[in-house]
């Protein structure tokens, strides 16, 4: 976690753990090999309406070329339906 993420998280206090679980909801897809990172482990917090389909540019970690990685949501099956 990086220092602004943890800046982020205490202000939003007790709703910072579901920042936090959305955040990790997210994940940025490479243009060029199609790795996939997760949005919270690279640095990235998401809260509010959907964003899928935006790009965030940066450098893939697998075959290190940079690009705007497209951000998809994939929602953790176990957390879905532990909530439902």
């Amino acid at each position: 976690m990086n220092k602004a993420q943890r800046i982020a998280l205490k202000l939003f206090g007790s709703a910072g753990e579901e920042l936090e679980a959305e955040s990790r909801d997210w994940y940025l897809v490479c243009p060029e090999c199609g790795h996939e990172a997760s949005y919270f482990e690279a640095g990235g917090l998401r809260l509010g309406p959907p964003s899928a389909g935006m790009g965030v540019r940066m450098r893939c970690e697998r075959c290190q070329l940079r690009g705007l990685h497209e951000l998809v949501h994939r929602p953790d099956p176990a957390a879905e339906s532990a909530a439902g």
